[in-house]
């Protein structure tokens, strides 16, 4: 699985979340916050995808997706990462709101059934 393939699955992930749960779409995705694009948690959780990985994978992939999207990009979501990672409180709340919106996405899946 490339990284299109996971960039994809995360915009649509945003996307059903936006459409379905409004209200911890915002609590993950949201509006701006400490100066970062996204909202902190939402980019915390999706390092991994964009940079917050050392294996010779993923820095290729970081490579790529700077050439794709800037290197802010790829910046914002390590700092969010680094800034949620040194706060054990941030980590347990962006662990809360994640779930929140899982729980949300898996109910109206099982909804549209």
């Amino acid at each position: 699985m490339g990284e299109d393939c996971l960039s994809e699955e995360l915009q649509e992930k945003r996307c059903l979340a936006i459409r379905h749960c409004p209200r911890q779409a915002q609590q993950y995705y949201g509006a701006e916050i400490e100066g970062l694009p996204k909202a902190l948690c939402g980019s915390w959780a999706e390092a991994f995808a964009f940079g917050g990985n050392s294996n010779a994978q993923t820095i290729q992939n970081s490579k790529e997706l700077e050439l794709k999207h800037g290197p802010d990009f790829v910046e914002h979501h390590l700092k969010a990462q680094q800034h949620v990672n040194a706060s054990s409180h941030l980590k347990r709340e962006c662990r809360a709101i994640a779930m929140e919106l899982a729980k949300c996405l898996n109910t109206a899946n099982i909804t549209r059934r």
